[in-house]
């Protein structure tokens, strides 16, 4: 006589075993209380002992019990908790039907089985829930470029600058060497899209800046007012050009009256290249603005004012007093003195070759620079809703960017960032305020520090710890909760939705987890489970490089390749969105073709076109991955 088949040992056609439902179990498992011992004991004493009187003792007790097991000795259920190490065996033959023996006519009915087996099942919870060692895993290529997608709004395509992922068990997130540099330089490129600089406008007094005076250097003062340049002398301004353009140069100065009639002269100078020179006219009491215009590199830039002609060496103007000393050429000689000869009469006067005489220098008062950039590019609108905060009047350049940061990493970091986090960002920020860069580049920057942090490129938990105090197990904060989620099912960062929920720490309540498990699989954007995670489970992300034999399989192209790839795709998403059982991922009476996938499978009359297509199928030996074209070619040699 056959034996009976084991309960539930695998359950019949109709029996439901939803992935969608087994989804949510797993998600709500961690979510459950731990069992309460008492009530275990209780379980035992009202429902296990029975059995075990029934159906297992009078084999198992006295002085040579079978299998050396005495469960007489086990006689209530603060025991048993006692003697977890034999349960689970047990359970295990009794849900196989080996105990009691086939010979015993005294069997226990499949509800009294089933009854047993969860009584040991529930010993599990009566101990602290360990996942294992806490790590967190880096977003994968496809997350990332899903995630700047969402975040600026950038092509996907920009990511392509990263490294291909190793696949790793299902889902691609080791590091790759390089790969920090990559994401500077796409940080850098997305950024650049996003953000345009605003206009230049800088004003020194020259007091502030640093000066070079006959060859000793000066350094400028945060409380410097003007800068008196008398002889050689050079005033030194340093700044960034945030574009390449034609800047205008503003300087306010005078010079002093000199018995000249040139006039003082500056050489505005660029990294040390004259573009242009200020006549300087005006008088002290009434200094003049003097303007200059010159294109500049972006980038760093020095700019200088220098003294052209220190010295008064031409004639004097008309009206001045006193002469110059003019030193530079010699009599020529043939001079009266010179002819009158050893014979002339003395004048009474010792001779004396003249006197040398220091020249005269002019004095320039330099009262402040100012530099003015191109018109700014008009601000986009992905622009205006990241600068949420602006610097005016009431409020600092420091306060403003302060604000952008927080509410660029609520976002970016999938969590309210830590006031740490915050530090070091604004920490960025004024390094590049501190060299006069424009307010959008400064931000700009500190954004672009944003994008390469840890907390971005990874799954970080709410408080930035994997584990509590002393290594011991926490729970899932609701933000890195929504993380996992959006993440597994869209590839991408979480949605308004999922983040206000976390901000509200509702999303650990097992009802909302449901409900929005539900929602993320009826989104289309549920398909990144499959390309993420069901594709390389089943060799599928290969499919497009697989190598065959072309002459072998000439049919074998691009087009076919692709059906391939959907029919498994839509399979997939069917056992998903619909939540049918796991079973018909390996046994299911329907499959999706075009009419280029259904002439490999003989189907050719069943569908005609491009369009993939939901086709029944009577062979059962067609239906389910196992036979699917592109599975057996991803695990076949190339002939």
């Amino acid at each position: 006589m056959p034996r009976p088949r084991p309960p539930s040992l695998r359950p019949a056609r109709h029996r439901h075993a939803g992935w969608r439902h087994l989804l949510i179990t797993v998600l709500l498992v961690g979510q459950a209380s731990a069992a309460d011992a008492s009530s275990v004991a209780q379980a035992f004493d009202a429902q296990i002992k029975p059995f075990l009187t029934s159906y297992c003792v009078e084999c198992h007790r006295g002085k040579k019990p079978k299998g050396d097991l005495d469960l007489a000795q086990i006689a209530t259920g603060k025991v048993a908790l006692t003697r977890e190490d034999i349960w689970k065996d047990a359970a295990g033959r009794v849900h196989a039907l080996d105990m009691p023996p086939a010979k015993e006519s005294k069997q226990p009915s499949d509800v009294e089985r089933q009854h047993f087996a969860t009584w040991v099942r529930s010993l599990r919870y009566l101990h602290p829930r360990d996942p294992g060692r806490g790590t967190i895993r880096r977003l994968s290529q496809v997350e990332y470029a899903n995630t700047l997608h969402d975040l600026l709004g950038v092509d996907r395509a920009v990511a392509n600058q990263v490294p291909q992922d190793a696949v790793g068990e299902g889902f691609n997130s080791s590091i790759s060497p390089l790969l920090i540099e990559k994401y500077l330089l796409v940080a850098d490129a997305v950024l650049d899209e996003a953000i345009k600089p605003d206009r230049l406008a800088l004003t020194w007094r020259a007091g502030q800046l640093d000066a070079v005076i006959a060859g000793k250097a000066d350094a400028g003062k945060p409380e410097g007012a003007e800068r008196r340049l008398t002889g050689a002398g050079e005033v030194i301004a340093h700044f960034s050009a945030p574009v390449d353009g034609t800047f205008t140069i503003k300087v306010k100065a005078a010079a002093e009256k000199s018995p000249s009639r040139e006039a003082a002269r500056l050489a505005v100078r660029i990294d040390g290249r004259v573009i242009d020179e200020i006549k300087v006219t005006a008088a002290p009491k009434t200094p003049g603005t003097y303007t200059v215009t010159g294109k500049l590199p972006p980038g760093k830039v020095t700019l200088s004012l220098l003294m052209a002609n220190p010295f008064v060496t031409s004639d004097p103007a008309p009206g001045v007093k006193g002469s110059v000393p003019r030193n530079d050429k010699p009599e020529k000689p043939g001079t009266p003195a010179d002819k009158a000869g050893p014979a002339a009469k003395p004048t009474g006067k010792a001779t004396e070759p003249p006197a040398a005489t220091e020249p005269l220098l002019r004095t320039v008062i330099i009262d402040s620079i100012e530099v003015l950039g191109p018109p700014a590019t008009r601000p986009s609108e992905l622009q205006r809703q990241l600068f949420v905060a602006t610097p005016d009047k009431d409020l600092s350049r420091r306060e403003a960017a302060a604000r952008i940061a927080k509410a660029f990493t609520r976002r970016a970091y999938r969590r309210p960032a830590t006031s740490e986090e915050l530090d070091i960002l604004l920490k960025v920020f004024d390094l590049a305020d501190r060299q006069d860069e424009v307010f959008s580049e400064a931000v700009k920057l500190m954004l672009k520090a944003v994008l390469v942090s840890p907390a971005f490129l990874y799954l970080t938990p709410d408080d930035g710890a994997v584990s509590g105090k002393d290594g011991a197990i926490v729970a899932l904060g609701d933000h890195q909760l929504a993380s996992r989620l959006s993440y597994l099912f869209w590839s991408t960062m979480p949605d308004a939705e999922l983040s206000t929920l976390a901000d509200a720490g509702r999303l650990h309540e097992p009802a909302v987890i449901a409900t929005q498990v539900r929602r993320l699989i009826a989104d289309p954007r549920s398909r990144a489970l499959f390309n993420g995670f069901g594709a390389p489970w089943l060799g599928l992300d290969r499919l497009g490089d697989v190598a065959v034999d072309e002459k072998k399989f000439p049919q074998l192209t691009k087009e076919l390749r692709t059906a391939m790839y959907e029919e498994a795709a839509l399979l997939f998403d069917t056992i998903l969105r619909e939540d049918r059982s796991m079973f018909e991922f390996i046994d299911c009476d329907y499959t999706f073709l075009n009419g280029t996938l259904a002439r490999i499978y003989g189907l050719e009359d069943r569908v005609q076109g491009t369009q993939m297509s939901r086709v029944p199928l009577s062979d059962r030996n067609r239906g389910g991955v196992m036979t699917m074209a592109g599975v057996l070619a991803v695990t076949s040699l190339p002939n």
